[in-house]
């Protein structure tokens, strides 16, 4: 069975897409892809991003798609405009993976983490080994882990 991890990159205006296949001691990331958005009329912006994903997992016919979201700040402070960009984005992203794959989660760092037995950091190592195994730069350590914790208890 194919899964979908993926995580919204507010920084780089990025979505990062990676698909893994397998069984749990030898999940295969299979494909790894990026969406760029930019800031410029939101709506529409949103719009796009929603086709562009919803397209993407029809094109791959994945079984369960894994948004990590934003970890909640330690301490509540007034939203920044970087916050509410990836808010939004992260909506647009459930939304249409929601629409095209009954089984969607959105969950937090530390839940994508425990979902494999990890702590963040453990989640975070073993995905910057894929990086490295696929030659890949360590952005995409989070979409990978996301992929990664996606396979958990399903078969």
């Amino acid at each position: 069975m194919k899964v979908m991890g993926v995580v919204v990159d507010t920084t780089k205006t990025t979505i990062r897409l990676v698909v893994a296949e397998g069984k749990e001691e030898g999940d295969v990331i299979s494909d790894l892809f990026e969406l760029t958005f930019g800031a410029d009329d939101t709506p529409t912006t949103l719009s796009d991003l929603y086709k562009a994903v919803a397209s993407r997992l029809k094109s791959h016919d994945v079984s369960r798609v894994l948004v990590r979201r934003a970890d909640p700040p330690a301490k509540a402070a007034g939203l920044k405009q970087g916050a509410v960009t990836r808010l939004l984005v992260e909506g647009a992203v459930v939304a249409a993976a929601r629409s095209e794959v009954r089984d969607t989660l959105l969950v937090t760092g530390r839940e994508t983490a425990a979902r494999l037995g990890f702590s963040k950091d453990e989640l975070a190592g073993r995905a910057r080994t894929e990086c490295r195994v696929l030659g890949r730069q360590m952005y995409w350590a989070d979409a990978i882990g996301a992929a990664l914790a996606a396979r958990a208890d399903h078969e």
